[in-house]
């Protein structure tokens, strides 16, 4: 026989090998052929590689990048398409957030087209271009560069990643102009910025993972649950589908799979190859049940059946095995690498597509006759037709060759029924399945005119009231400002001009009568506004003038100016007491009661001598005669001498009696006789302290210090029973190198009247003299000769009762008693009218005072005294005036020749219209286009009159401040509009979202969900008047619950709610999800508290492991379920108690609901249920579940490390070393890899306990 020879089996592909594709293949003979066979492809496919390489020599120039010719033709489309788009927004066709949306849109799309043009030539006509080759085959640089370097730069995104909305439309081949550099660099910067810091952020979250994730092994081989999770087809809503083959290749089946003919397909426990996960998604199995590290029973551990396959190595994982950490850092390491991507773009702005569809025929659009479909607006401010159906249209062209277009429902068609098109032309928006990278924002509509406000026909207002604030909620549409002057006028003006008056600069518009309620004397003043360089001007009446009695003012000798009052700081007052008083700059000013007037120029209380300052040493009213008028005060003054040194004493020492004029150090002498003191600042002498006076020398054993020592003696007193004294003295006992002596110094009693009770000039009461102290008690008072030192200050201040004149202001100034001789009096004024205090509604400009009374004239009370007259700036002929008035503000319209036009036609080029309003761009006839917008007041055959105006364009959603016919000025706030703008949509973007998700963070904005499950039914279909703001929902128990409706709220009718989901957003709570799911579960249901708290545990686990998912997807980045399944399990299997029943367990304390379901269990067997534990599940962010884990030692390591060890001494807690980092702190062996305790044989041991022995049988 002969041997049968089999040839072994090649493989052949006819693809070109991408880098995407390079690692398919290497992980396709990974999985079929092991490691050895791989790793030699790999090398056989580097020498490949390098070998051609060097024989191609691929080199790149200046003249590889080459320009597409069509460039200008796409750059001059786009920009009249950017003029159309401003065009339509003068003619209120679009709104300002429209045009900024078509704006980017454009610009854009044109990028895009470019970018396909440039690489439709590469491909077909220039292969092996080196920029092509490098750019496609994945060796370095991306299509965004290349669209850079050949395209268009387009638009940037700026420092906070909005879209900056002037595009640069050369490319770096052309080279940049200055403009176009500057734009360039935001940019470049918020690349370079944001590779810097949020690297760092990056590696922040991988160390939080680590930390949340560093005791979770592989310990148990199988945990035996019949509990798993459901994998499915996965789309982000960017485009971006996880397939559910590639989902499923390395998991374990939870339950046996039975194909449509109940044929078994695959059992239970059965590890899913490549092979069969291709086999499951051929025969279209949409949903498998598999085991999952979420569901493992197992105590903080995961067993290997829940886990599977170690992705490494492509087979079941090792007992021991990591896993916590392989996943925190499988996690964390994308966000490093994909923060260096925001570097490499340059800041420009790319957009998806949306799932535009382009035509790529010329021809004619047929719809078929099921469409159902209703118009709409885009954010671009396109009209659309909405597909409410899936349906099929066709483009058929002359040729009658038709191309067939699937729309799904929610679509959006920009062709209508039987219309032309050319190619490229865009037919429909597919719908999205989820919001993009855009964030809502609101902008605010400002008006460029002033005038009327004209509601058009399809405009519909809907007031809704909402927190309290009354706003204007419009389903859309046009408004006009006609054009005009709107003047803010008060409620008690006349107006004097009408209809068809000329106004002329200066004529009285509308007039202001003033009127004085009270007699007196007219003042005219006019105060220099140095601000606005103008005078203001103001009119009060002398009520009350008080003159101080034989008051005399001088100017002093060293001032040149000319006498008056505007220089009260050359200026000296002499009372009828002859005390001088130095005026303070105070005159024409308004002052307060107790108002400082002046200073008074006083020898006495002066001293020239250092010393110490006693307030109320002694008691004044005894020594002193007092009047009932007048309470005396008075100062002690202790002289000494304070010298302050900055060199080595070495001629005197402390504790000497010096005479007068001896050297102390250096050049310094001292002046009197006395005690000397050292003061010490840091061990270094620096104040000599001289106590001036006498001495008497004392034996140790004869005097009672008490009796002398820190006293104060009075003349005739005696001291030692032989010295009498002469004067106000001060002794004290100290210690000198010669022994102990008594020293005697003398005092200075200064008296002055008390400043409580001030003491009144006669026969005035609005002028008062108040004495005070300069200096605090205590106080050291350090010598200087050339210094003077005033001890006590007298000040002339103004003092009246405001009670006697309320209404009135105070002004000081100077009175004229004979000629040339003046004295100083208070007048008492009210106030008239004054340009500071008149209502700012009215520009200064516009006003004009006239007075009827000259200045100091007397005037009776309630008479006339003058006119306030409003006048117009320029020559203007009224046509017509309006006037609206409410609660706060009248205004006045007033409408000019020009705000008119008057324009004259030809009967035989008129174009007919019942128009009632002409835009910009209209045209009038077939050869005049208007260049003005507004209304048609008349329409004859020879002239239309026309009131300009502009036209203002609302969306649906947007907020409006006005009503119909009201009068709005020029820069007046119109409105909110309301918009979702593109951001950029790179990692920089997606780090801040993932860890906002891991660390469990509420949302800012209050999230409205639903109690209970329900259909809702739209208000209007209920009958009651009593629920116009509200909306139904029936419950599945036919129960009607009411519910309030707000405007944030994204509901339609017979839509299905369930708890948990928000209503007002697309981004629901995880926490309030899980509130309102575990009480769905447990009030509603009836199902147990432990039952409850898992069911919504994992409905919330699910969501988070979604959202992180989409996040990393929308990158390309492909991260296993199985590692977002270990970090999710971690930030939520926990439960917060709340009640504690008969167990140890401290209230409020985080424990995992398996550990507390369990002792709920023994709770149960061994009492009652009443004695139970109540808790509620809680979602933990990352760093809150690190710092409540059961290792002390680990959470210490992590943060907070004094309050974290402090705690659990106090609890006296005890770590049981499970987890790795612990370990590694005490110097252990870690309990992974080779540490890991696996025994193969377990011995049964069998354990009696024996009977309870009662107390009798004890005693």
């Amino acid at each position: 026989m002969k041997q049968i020879q089999t040839k072994p089996k090649t493989f052949f592909r006819n693809k070109v090998v991408t880098k995407k594709y390079l690692k398919e293949i290497l992980f396709w003979a990974f999985r079929n052929f092991g490691m050895a066979r791989a790793g030699f492809l790999s090398d056989s496919l580097k020498k490949l590689g390098f070998y051609y390489a060097t024989q191609g020599g691929v080199s790149i120039s200046i003249e590889d990048l080459k320009i597409p010719p069509l460039k200008t033709e796409i750059i001059d489309r786009t920009k009249k398409q950017v003029n159309n788009s401003e065009l339509n927004c003068i003619r209120g066709e679009l709104t300002e957030v429209e045009r900024y949306q078509q704006l980017t849109n454009q610009w854009n799309t044109s990028s895009e087209v470019l970018k396909n043009k440039v690489v439709y030539y590469l491909k077909n006509f220039d292969p092996l271009n080196p920029v092509y080759m490098m750019a496609f085959s994945g060796a370095r640089g991306n299509l965004s560069q290349v669209r850079q370097l050949v395209g268009i730069r387009g638009l940037m995104s700026g420092p906070t990643g909005d879209i900056i909305d002037i595009p640069i439309t050369t490319n770096f081949r052309e080279g940049l102009s200055v403009t176009d550099y500057m734009i360039s660099a935001y940019g470049a910067r918020k690349g370079l910025v944001d590779t810097a810091l949020k690297t760092a952020d990056s590696g922040y979250l991988t160390r939080r993972l680590v930390d949340v994730a560093q005791d979770i092994l592989i310990r148990e081989t199988d945990c035996k649950t019949k509990k798993g999770i459901l994998l499915f087809n996965f789309d982000d809503g960017s485009g971006n589908t996880f397939l559910l083959k590639d989902r499923l290749i390395g998991r374990i089946l939870a339950k046996d799979i039975f194909d449509e003919q109940k044929r078994f397909f695959a059992y239970r426990n059965q590890q899913i190859s490549s092979l069969l996960a291709k086999r499951i998604y051929e025969n279209k199995f949409n949903k498998v049940l598999v085991r999952s590290p979420i569901t493992c029973e197992l105590s903080r551990s995961v067993c290997q059946t829940c886990y599977g396959w170690n992705l490494a190595y492509g087979k079941l994982v090792d007992l021991g095995e990591a896993v916590g950490v392989v996943a925190a850092q499988s996690i964390g390491e994308p966000g490093t690498q994909l923060t260096m991507r925001t570097f490499h773009t340059g800041g420009v702005f790319t957009a998806e597509s949306n799932g535009q569809i382009f035509s790529k025929i010329s021809g004619q659009i047929r719809f078929p006759a099921n469409l159902k479909a209703c118009t709409g607006r885009t954010e671009q401010g396109d009209k659309v037709l909405i597909v409410e159906n899936d349906t099929k249209i066709e483009i058929v062209n002359f040729k009658n060759f038709s191309i067939p277009i699937f729309v799904k429902k929610e679509s959006m068609l920009f062709v209508k029924k039987d219309q032309f098109i050319k190619k490229d032309q865009i037919i429909a928006i597919l719908a999205k399945t989820k919001q993009n990278v855009e964030k809502k924002e609101k902008k605010e509509v400002f008006s460029s005119v002033g005038g009327e406000m004209l509601l058009d026909s399809p405009f519909f207002v809907k007031s809704i009231k909402t927190f309290n604030t009354k706003t204007n909620n419009l389903d859309g549409g046009v408004f006009w400002i006609l054009s005009g002057k709107v003047l803010n006028i008060p409620f008690y003006a006349k107006i004097n001009k009408y209809k068809f008056e000329n106004l002329k600069p200066h004529s009285n518009l509308a007039t202001i009568k003033l009127i004085t309620s009270k007699t007196g004397f007219l003042k005219l003043f006019k105060n220099n506004n140095t601000l606005t360089k103008n005078k203001e001007i103001s009119l009060k009446i002398l009520v009350k003038n008080l003159i101080l009695k034989n008051s005399k003012i001088y100017k002093k000798k060293s001032s040149n100016v000319k006498f008056n009052s505007h220089f009260p700081t050359n200026f000296v007052l002499q009372t009828e007491q002859n005390k001088i008083f130095k005026l303070h700059n105070c005159l024409d000013k308004t002052l307060k009661s107790g108002s400082i007037i002046g200073e008074e120029f006083n020898n006495s209380y002066q001293t020239n001598l250092g010393g110490l300052i006693y307030h109320n040493l002694l008691n004044s009213f005894e020594i002193i005669n007092a009047s009932d008028d007048e309470k005396i005060d008075s100062i002690l003054f202790l002289p000494e001498e304070t010298i302050r040194v900055n060199r080595r004493v070495r001629k005197v020492k402390s504790g000497d009696w010096i005479e007068a004029n001896t050297q102390i150090s250096g050049s310094i002498y001292n002046r009197k006789a006395g005690f000397v003191e050292f003061e010490e600042t840091g061990g270094i002498v620096s104040k000599v302290i001289i106590k001036i006076g006498s001495f008497l020398n004392i034996k140790n054993d004869c005097i009672d210090e008490k009796k002398y020592n820190n006293r104060v003696f009075f003349p005739g007193e005696k001291l030692l029973d032989e010295h009498v004294i002469n004067q106000l003295t001060y002794t004290q006992i100290v210690k000198s190198s010669s022994g102990k002596i008594l020293l005697l110094q003398p005092v200075f009693l200064y008296e002055f009247a008390k400043n409580q009770r001030v003491r009144k000039l006669k026969n005035f009461k609005s002028f008062s003299e108040i004495n005070y102290r300069v200096l605090p008690n205590k106080y050291r008072i350090e010598s200087n000769e050339n210094k003077i030192i005033q001890l006590v200050k007298r000040k002339l201040v103004l003092a009246y009762n405001k009670n006697d004149y309320v209404g009135l202001e105070a002004r000081v100034a100077f009175s004229e008693i004979e000629s040339s001789k003046f004295g100083l009096e208070c007048n008492f004024l009210e106030n008239i009218f004054s340009e500071k205090n008149f209502p700012n509604i009215i520009g200064l400009n516009n006003i004009k005072i006239s007075t009827l009374f000259r200045n100091n004239q007397f005037i009776e009370s309630n008479t006339i005294i003058g006119d306030i007259n409003i006048a117009p700036k320029k020559l203007t002929t009224i046509k017509q005036i309006k006037e609206r008035k409410n609660l706060y503000k009248r205004k006045l319209f007033l409408v000019s020749t020009k705000d008119y036009l008057n324009i004259f036609i030809e009967q035989s080029n008129k174009i007919n219209s019942s128009k009632k309003f002409i835009k910009f761009g209209d045209s009038i006839t077939k050869q005049f286009l208007s260049c003005y917008s507004g209304k048609i007041l008349s329409n004859t055959n020879k002239n239309i009159l026309l009131h300009k105006g502009k036209p203002f364009l609302f969306s649906k959603g947007a907020e409006i401040f006005w009503k119909n016919n009201e009068f709005i000025k020029s820069d007046d706030s119109l409105g909110v509009l309301y918009y979702q703008r593109a951001q950029t949509g790179d990692i920089v973007q997606g780090l801040p979202k993932v860890e906002e998700i891991l660390e469990a963070r509420r949302e800012k904005v209050f999230i409205r969900t639903p109690r209970y499950p329900g259909i809702i039914i739209a208000p209007e279909k209920i009958m009651t008047s009593a629920v116009k703001t509200r909306f139904l929902y029936i419950s599945l128990y036919q129960k009607i619950k009411y519910c309030e409706f707000y405007p944030d709220m994204l509901i339609n009718e017979n839509t299905f709610i369930i708890p948990g989901k928000p209503l007002n957003t697309r981004n629901a709570s995880p926490h309030t999800s899980l509130k309102y799911l575990n009480f769905y579960y447990k009030i509603i249901l009836n199902f147990s508290l432990h039952e409850a708290a898992y069911r919504s545990l994992r409905k919330s686990q699910s969501y988070l492991l979604n959202s992180i998912q989409s996040v990393y997807s929308s990158q390309g980045v492909d991260i296993s379920d199985k590692h977002l399944e270990i970090i999710v399990k971690q930030i939520g299997s926990k439960v917060r108690v709340n009640t504690i029943g008969q167990s140890n367990i401290i209230p409020g304390e985080y424990i995992y609901l398996q550990h507390i379901n369990k002792i709920n269990t023994v709770l149960e067997k061994t009492k009652n249920s009443h004695y139970t534990i109540d808790y509620y599940p809680v979602l933990l962010g990352i760093t809150k579940a690190s710092l409540v884990t059961e290792s002390f030692i680990s959470a210490a390591s992590f943060q907070e490390t004094v309050r974290v060890l402090a705690d659990a001494a106090i609890q006296g807690k005890a770590d049981w070393l499970r987890g790795l980092k612990e370990n590694v702190i005490i110097g252990r062996l870690i309990p992974a890899g080779t540490g890991f305790n696996s025994y193969d044989q377990i011995s049964n041991l069998n354990v009696q306990v024996g009977k309870k022995v009662s107390e009798n049988k004890k005693k």
